[in-house]
């Protein structure tokens, strides 16, 4: 299992899980944390992925300025 968080640490951006099907899903604050703990309860250690661009959040303009920013101007 692979997860990266927000950049607040506590949702859960991405996820990639081998085999589906592994662990639930969560969703909401603290769905990183509640990841992180079914991941662990099933005997899996979770590899967390740490990206700048992964960890936005494109909710508000200002956020994909931001991306857009980080993308040297680029949409990608």
């Amino acid at each position: 299992m692979v997860i990266a968080t927000d950049q607040q640490g506590d949702g859960t951006n991405a996820m990639f899980i081998r085999p589906p099907g592994l662990i639930g899903y969560s969703y909401g604050p603290g769905s990183f944390r509640r990841h992180i703990e079914m991941a662990q309860q099933t005997g899996v250690k979770p590899v967390v992925y740490s990206s700048e661009r992964l960890s936005l959040d494109i909710d508000v303009p200002d956020d994909l300025k931001s991306y857009t920013e980080l993308s040297n101007g680029f949409l990608i």
